[in-house]
Order: structure tokens, then C-alpha cells, then sequence
């Protein structure tokens, strides 16, 4: 896949409000589903999609630690630089 065709699949992986309140919050530190799920009022199953579609985009990654699995951040610069650059169009 070229560099241009990477870089669409990423923003594409981004281009949902849900999921970049998932990176946001992601920011902060690992979280597991269920904390993230109470933080950001979604449902378990629409919450594990996106986070199947941020995983498969490479920027997120999670831990299995019993019955829990806490995600965090694989390219986490990435992610704030992204952040930092969207919150600059507010103002």
C-alpha cells in the first residue's frame, strides 16, 4: 500500500467523533472497556467496534488482564500531535 493510501486508512480510522474520544482519552493512560464505557456513554458493543477499528488502524492496542481488556496508545505522539493539531482549529 503506498504512503498516501496509509495515510487516508489512518484518518479514516480517526473520522468519527466517538473515536476520537476514544483517543483522547487514551491520552490520559491505558483504560480498560468498561471504564472507558462509563467515561463515554456508548454501548459495550459499539464501543468494542470502534476500538476493533482503531486496533486494525494500529493506534491502539490492548492487554488482556483476566476478564478485563485495557487499551492504550501504540503510536501515542501520533495521536497527541493529531489532538493538539485539531483542538487549534478552536480557536
Amino acid at each position: 500500500m503506498s504512503r498516501l493510501k496509509e495515510q487516508a486508512a489512518l484518518l479514516k480510522a480517526v473520522a468519527h467523533p466517538v473515536r476520537l474520544e476514544i483517543l483522547d482519552l487514551l491520552t490520559h493512560g491505558e483504560t480498560c472497556v468498561q471504564d472507558a464505557q462509563e467515561l463515554l456513554d456508548v454501548s459495550q458493543p459499539n464501543l468494542s467496534q470502534h476500538l476493533a477499528i482503531l486496533k486494525k488502524a494500529g493506534l491502539a492496542d490492548c492487554r488482556i488482564e483476566g476478564p478485563k481488556r485495557c487499551y492504550f496508545l501504540c503510536r501515542p505522539t501520533l495521536v497527541m500531535n493529531l489532538m493538539s493539531l485539531l483542538s487549534m482549529e478552536n480557536e
